[in-house]
């Protein structure tokens, strides 16, 4: 099953600009997921019954153009891949006219949450989902792995809030990268967006974050106090 869906873009998801912003994109690429999820009959719910849940792992983001107040936009995905615990799930961001404004690619881990460790995806699931191999982008979207710069600068730490959870209890992945994009350059237009999510953080935790600055890029780390990575993210402004 491919998944879309349709609607304009907000007053409340734009910058000063008149853009959509790239908390905000992602924002749409998660909805479209859980959208797609219920859909296939697969929503969180149904796994929170059976203890078990989807944890995206990493995500690339390449963004041509960010849409603007009231554009209308159709948002899709689809998986390409789901083998043992793991899928690969991605992405486009269409105008009316079909022009390609973003495309992502994600992996994901599917959990069992009472014992925090992976589960094996049931068949019924990779049935409902569909497999789409031949509908693999062929964007140029970077790595997957991130390799954090040697240095950086230590910034304010930050404490988890309630407003940072999800239905999980754990801190959402767009919030992670909402408050590393308050580390990024103001005047920066990000295209290229890659991060790893490396470590699941609660109510309350201490997140240490990092912050280096090469060229183009600004790369954000996150640690806990004890020096585990818990988060990293490369910020491009390069397209």
């Amino acid at each position: 099953m491919i998944y879309s869906f349709s609607g304009h873009v907000r007053f409340s998801e734009i910058d000063e600009n008149g853009k959509l912003t790239p908390y905000g994109l992602i924002n749409y690429l998660q909805d479209c997921a859980t959208f797609h999820g219920e859909a296939a009959g697969c929503g969180f719910q149904k796994n929170r019954e059976n203890h078990r849940a989807w944890v995206i792992a990493s995500l690339q983001l390449k963004v041509k153009r960010y849409p603007v107040f009231n554009e209308k936009i159709t948002v899709s995905t689809w998986v390409t891949m789901i083998r043992g615990m793991i899928a690969t799930r991605q992405f486009s961001v269409e105008n009316e006219e079909g022009e390609l404004l973003a495309a992502a690619s994600s992996d994901w881990v599917f959990m069992d949450m009472q014992e925090m460790r992976p589960a094996r995806v049931p068949q019924e699931q990779t049935d409902a989902y569909g497999v789409y191999p031949d509908r693999t982008l062929h964007e140029d979207l970077g790595k997957r792995k991130i390799r954090f710069p040697d240095g950086g600068c230590l910034q304010r730490p930050i404490t988890v809030q309630e407003y940072h959870l999800d239905i999980n209890g754990h801190v959402n992945n767009g919030q992670y990268v909402r408050m590393a994009l308050k580390l990024v350059p103001s005047d920066w237009e990000i295209r290229r967006l890659r991060v790893e999510y490396r470590k699941q953080s609660m109510l309350g935790d201490v997140l240490i974050p990092i912050v280096h600055i090469a060229d183009s890029h600004c790369f954000v780390r996150m640690d806990s106090p004890e020096g585990e990575e818990v988060f990293l993210a490369d910020f491009s402004r390069e397209s």
